[in-house]
């Protein structure tokens, strides 16, 4: 389908985005504006084809810090929308699980305030019954017929959703799941079938751009911790993305929506509120009735001596053992010793596969 109006839309892409860069001071205005002039001069391609464009031209520039206002900012001069936000769910319990998401224009309290009334969300459910498809609601509508009181009380405070739109898709895995809405606060503002079929088209892309972003930069550095929200029982109230890898990283084989045993036993132990186990550790703070928690790898290096992780570091980065052993002033053969008890430690075979090992956490040098 063409759309209408394509230069002068073109035009407002690419001026929203440089005061976005004005605004927020990117790093890498210079890099990614030339790609959007240049898209603005190529006036053969339609609105959505130079968002895309510039969305995924973005992913190696900006900082995932940066990248969420920004990619929303490129959409919204294809649909205007007053606010919007992403989430990653988990329905493998049953029940639907927020994963981890971002907002734009938005409290970041939004997430868990939905999450505590998503049970009764029609919209969550038509959005997983049509994957793919995008979903719109009038407020007062939704409002007219809607019995839950969470429900209903979730909507009263966030008086700027009067209309909104929705899309699912797939995740990837069973049970998981990306998600995009869109909110506009004027509840006679709604959305047109023409933006339905804009959303159907952007939706996916978004959400697999911050996918690509987060994969190559700081927020996909599960050396910073992954935090999460957890009632006393252990039932999850909130978990950010990477926070479930790390758990089965240490517990293979669990599953559910409730944190594992030997963790909840920790917790409940005494007053430190600590974990420490062969791969991770968790440090958590009580707010009323739920666990604070922050969740991260241990260093590759936890396990070792400290004469072991320098070794180990010196020859993870090339050097041989008569070099490590005059800087270190030991012996060549104690250096050997220090790098097979290095091997046996951390499950590898050859200095190259050390050096990954090495370089697998941030907190490695």
């Amino acid at each position: 389908m063409v759309l209408t109006g394509v230069t002068s839309r073109k035009q407002s892409c690419v001026t929203k985005v440089n005061d976005f860069f004005v605004n927020f001071g990117l790093h890498s205005r210079r890099r990614i504006f030339w790609r959007l002039t240049h898209v603005q001069q190529n006036r053969t391609l339609k609105t959505v084809d130079a968002i895309l464009l510039s969305l995924y031209a973005a992913t190696t520039e900006a900082t995932p810090a940066e990248f969420v206002d920004l990619a929303m900012t490129l959409v919204q001069s294809a649909l205007p929308f007053d606010s919007a936000g992403r989430s990653s769910l988990d329905t493998r319990s049953g029940e639907t699980l927020v994963m981890g998401g971002d907002m734009f224009r938005e409290p970041p309290s939004l997430l868990t305030e939905w999450q505590a009334a998503n049970r009764a969300d029609p919209v969550l459910a038509r959005g997983l019954a049509l994957p793919g498809t995008p979903t719109s609601f009038h407020t007062p509508t939704v409002m007219s017929a809607l019995r839950d009181r969470g429900m209903r009380d979730y909507l009263k405070h966030n008086p700027h959703h009067q209309n909104g739109m929705v899309m699912i898709v797939p995740g990837g895995t069973p049970g998981l799941w990306d998600a995009a809405g869109f909110y506009r606060a004027d509840a006679d503002r709604q959305f047109t079938r023409e933006e339905m079929s804009r959303v159907e088209r952007l939706a996916p892309h978004l959400l697999q751009a911050i996918k690509i972003n987060r994969r190559m930069g700081a927020l996909g550095d599960t050396g910073a911790g992954a935090p999460a929200i957890a009632a006393l029982d252990g039932h999850l109230r909130y978990a950010a993305q990477g926070l479930i890898g790390l758990l089965r990283s240490e517990w293979p084989a669990w599953r559910g929506d409730k944190l594992p045993a030997p963790l909840m036993q920790a917790l409940h132990a005494g007053p430190a509120l600590r974990y420490e186990g062969e791969r991770i550790e968790a440090s958590a703070r009580l707010s009323g009735e739920v666990f604070l928690l922050q969740v991260k790898p241990l260093s590759a290096l936890a396990g070792l001596s400290a004469r072991e992780a320098t070794a180990a570091k010196l020859y993870g980065a090339g050097m041989s053992t008569k070099e490590i052993a005059r800087q270190m002033e030991i012996s060549p053969n104690t250096v050997r010793n220090f790098i097979q008890r290095v091997y046996k430690k951390l499950d590898v075979n050859d200095k190259a596969a050390l050096a990954v090992a090495l370089a697998t956490y941030r907190d490695v040098g």
